[in-house]
C-alpha cells in the first residue's frame, strides 16, 4: 500500500511540475495555464521544437505572432487547444494535417506570412475563424476550391493574391462573395488637357495596371491634365476578378476621324459611320451567314477598318451571305463541291428561269468559271471536258436578256 502511495505522489507532482509555464524568456502564461502569450521573442524552429515540450496541455489560446518561424510541423500535443495566432511570422507552408492534429481548433490567424498555397485538406473544415491576410498567394485554378469554402467559414480580413500575378476571370470560379466594378464602365474617348477620374471598388484588396503594367494601388485615380501617353488598357484587378475599359487621349492639334461613307454590294448595303483613326467597325451582315459559317452560333459580321491616316482600308466581307438566293446557292455549291463545281453549276442553272437572275449573279458567276479554269490550266488534267463545261456556261451566259445586264450596270453606275 505504501508503495502505491508514493506512485501516486510522484504522478501528481510530475503533472504539476509538466503543467507549468515555459521559459519566462519566451512566454507568458494566464494563471489558469490556457492562454500561453509568445509574441516577438525571436522564436525560431529550432527554438519552437524545445518550447513545444513546455507548453501546458490546457492550452486553449497560443499566441506565437511576430517571430521568425517558417514551419509550425513541430506543434503537438495540444489537443485542447482552440485559438492559434501565427500572425507575422516567415512561414511558407502549412501542414495538410493541422485541424487534425488540433481537433479543438477553431480561430487561425497567420496573416503577414508568405504563404502561397492552402493544403486542399481545409476544405473538410467548416465554421472556423480565419485571418491568411497579406499573404502572396499564387491564384490559380489549383485553388478554386478556396472561394466555395470561404463561404463556409468566417473570413476576418479581405484577401489579396501574389501582386506580380497577372489575373484574369478565369483564375477562381466567380461567386457572390467577390465582386469588382469600375466607373466609367465603357471605353471612353477624351481630348488631351481635360481631367478624368477612374473608379474601382471590391471587397478586396485592388490595383490598377495600364497596359498591363502596375500603375497604382489606389481605388481611384485621378488624372488633372490627360496626355497622350494615358491612353490605352486601364484594368482593375482583385482577388479573381478584372475589368477593363480602354481609354483613347485624342491630340486638340489634330482630325482622328475616317468619314462616314455608304456602299451597295453583292452583299447588301452597308453604312459605315464615322469613326475614330485606328478603330475596327463591325457590322451585322444584312442576309446572314455565309455557307461556310452557317454552323456558327455567332451573328456574322462585316468589318472595315478606319487607318491612322484616315482612310478607310481592309474591308472584309467574308462572313457575310449574298443578297440574292442564286448567288447564295452558288456560295453552297462551291464550298460542297469544288472538285465538279462546274457540272455542278451546269447543272443547277439549267433548271433556273433566267428572268431570276440579276446582274451581281452573272458576275459571281463568271468569277467561278474563271478560277476554275486557272485551276484545272495549271494542273493540266481534263482540259478538254473542263473547256466543253466552260463554253456550255458561256453560252448560257450570253443568252440572259441583254436590257437585263444594261439595267443593272446603270444601277451600278
Amino acid at each position: 500500500m505504501l508503495f502505491l502511495y508514493f506512485i501516486s505522489i510522484f504522478n501528481l507532482i510530475n503533472s504539476l511540475l509538466t503543467e507549468q509555464c515555459p521559459s519566462s524568456n519566451f512566454c507568458k502564461c494566464s494563471s489558469d495555464l490556457t492562454i500561453i502569450t509568445c509574441i516577438n521573442r525571436q522564436i525560431t524552429d529550432e527554438k519552437l521544437i524545445n518550447l513545444n515540450n513546455q507548453f501546458p496541455k490546457s492550452t486553449i489560446i497560443l499566441n506565437l505572432s511576430l517571430n521568425s518561424l517558417t514551419s509550425i510541423n513541430f506543434l503537438t500535443n495540444l489537443n485542447n487547444l482552440q485559438t492559434l495566432d501565427l500572425s507575422y511570422n516567415k512561414i511558407h507552408n502549412l501542414p495538410s494535417n493541422l485541424f487534425t492534429k488540433f481537433s479543438q481548433l477553431s480561430s487561425l490567424y497567420i496573416s503577414n506570412n508568405l504563404i502561397k498555397t492552402i493544403p486542399k485538406t481545409y476544405n473538410e473544415i467548416s465554421n472556423i475563424n480565419l485571418d491568411i491576410s497579406n499573404n502572396p498567394l499564387n491564384c490559380t485554378c489549383s485553388l478554386k476550391w478556396l472561394i466555395k469554402w470561404f463561404e463556409t467559414i468566417n473570413l476576418l480580413n479581405k484577401i489579396n493574391c501574389q501582386k506580380l500575378k497577372q489575373l484574369n476571370e478565369n483564375d477562381f470560379c466567380l461567386n457572390k462573395k467577390n465582386f469588382l466594378s469600375i466607373t466609367p464602365e465603357q471605353s471612353q474617348i477624351v481630348y488631351q488637357n481635360d481631367s478624368f477620374i477612374l473608379n474601382c471598388s471590391s471587397n478586396t484588396n485592388i490595383y490598377w495596371t495600364l497596359n498591363n503594367k502596375f500603375y497604382s494601388n489606389n481605388s481611384t485615380i485621378f488624372i488633372s491634365y490627360l496626355q497622350l501617353n494615358h491612353s490605352g488598357l486601364w484594368t482593375c484587378h482583385s482577388l479573381n476578378l478584372n475589368r477593363s475599359i480602354s481609354l483613347h487621349v485624342l491630340n486638340i492639334q489634330a482630325n482622328h476621324f475616317c468619314q462616314s461613307i455608304q456602299m451597295d454590294t453583292s452583299k447588301g448595303h452597308f453604312y459605315w459611320p464615322r469613326t475614330l483613326t485606328g478603330q475596327i467597325i463591325q457590322l451585322k451582315c444584312p442576309f446572314g451567314s455565309a455557307a461556310w459559317l452557317i454552323n456558327s452560333y455567332d451573328d456574322a459580321k462585316a468589318y472595315y477598318t478606319c487607318s491612322f491616316n484616315r482612310q478607310w482600308i481592309d474591308l472584309d466581307l467574308s462572313q457575310c451571305a449574298f443578297r440574292t438566293n442564286i448567288s447564295r446557292e452558288f456560295d453552297r455549291l462551291l464550298l460542297k463541291n469544288s472538285t465538279n463545281l462546274l457540272n455542278k453549276l451546269l447543272i443547277y442553272i439549267s433548271k433556273i428561269d433566267l428572268k431570276e437572275f440579276q446582274f451581281d449573279d452573272i458576275i459571281f458567276l463568271i468569277d467561278l468559271i474563271d478560277e476554275e479554269q486557272d485551276k484545272y490550266i495549271y494542273m493540266n488534267k481534263n482540259i478538254e471536258e473542263i473547256s466543253m463545261l466552260i463554253y456550255r456556261l458561256t453560252d448560257f451566259i450570253l443568252q440572259i436578256n441583254q436590257d437585263l445586264i444594261h439595267m443593272n450596270e446603270e444601277k451600278l453606275a
